[in-house]
């Protein structure tokens, strides 16, 4: 695991506190989330700091994927399907 990677793997919980303070609740939201690999943490752990953030927003949706965290590396295509279709919900 390269510095890089551990330097953000150490900022998680000041940015998520970080977004916690900023973040409209109003503004709909799409979050793909991974399996956390390669992030540090086991799979529930990283998949319930996505939840935890989401739960207070109105207009959220959750996708959760079944890949490492650098999942546009993986998944490019699911991924632009998923946000497609959450634009086209939207509008």
């Amino acid at each position: 695991m390269s510095e890089n990677v551990i330097n953000e793997i150490r900022s998680v919980p000041s940015n998520v506190s970080m977004i916690k303070q900023q973040a409209n609740s109003r503004i709909p939201s799409l979050l793909v989330v991974s399996n956390g690999m390669g992030t540090g943490f086991d799979t529930e752990t990283w998949q319930r700091y996505q939840i935890n953030h989401f739960e207070r927003l109105h207009e959220a949706e959750i996708v959760f994927v079944d890949c490492p965290h650098y999942l546009h590396d993986y998944e490019y295509e699911h991924i632009a399907m998923t946000i497609r279709h959450f634009i086209d919900a939207m509008g």
